[in-house]
């Protein structure tokens, strides 16, 4: 009936304002937390400098980019120096080192997750081919892609 649709469309409606403002407020408390908590390091001591945390979305939202030093610094409006020190102060990693964990952190999830190719996980996540690919994930890792969507005991 037309009364019970619009009653499930208001209860999808409710639960994405709910879902929008849970969203919100853990943002909110991440931001004070990072703020108030001076003795942090690592990726939320990184998001404090406006400067990181830009470089940290770019990688976050576009894995898939040709990424270089050189194009990484452009973006950020920083020095290869500037940017290796402070990345390095704050994560531990060099920015490539940190974009090539991330990007194999991506590719566990879609493999895990998703029945999407190996080719077609490697373009979206930056890497040239799925052979590539597979070398990393497994020497990352210890084992393959297909050990981990077959979901072998080990894995």
């Amino acid at each position: 009936s037309t009364l019970s649709s619009s009653s499930a469309a208001s209860d999808v409606y409710k639960r994405q304002i709910i879902d929008r403002l849970t969203e919100v407020l853990f943002f909110q408390l991440l931001h004070r937390y990072i703020a108030e908590n001076e003795h942090l390091h690592g990726f939320l001591a990184a998001l404090r400098n406006p400067r990181l945390a830009k470089v940290l979305q770019l990688l976050h939202d576009n894995p898939e980019k040709p990424w270089t030093l050189a194009t990484i610094c452009n973006e950020a409006g920083m020095s290869r120096a500037s940017l290796q020190r402070k990345f390095k102060a704050e994560l531990d990693l060099s920015p490539m080192a940190y974009l090539g964990s991330w990007r194999l952190a991506k590719a566990y999830q879609l493999v895990k997750n998703s029945s999407l190719t190996l080719d077609n996980i490697a373009d979206r996540i930056g890497y040239a081919d799925a052979r590539t690919l597979r070398t990393a994930f497994k020497r990352h890792y210890g084992f393959s892609p297909s050990a981990l969507r077959k979901g072998d005991d080990h894995v």
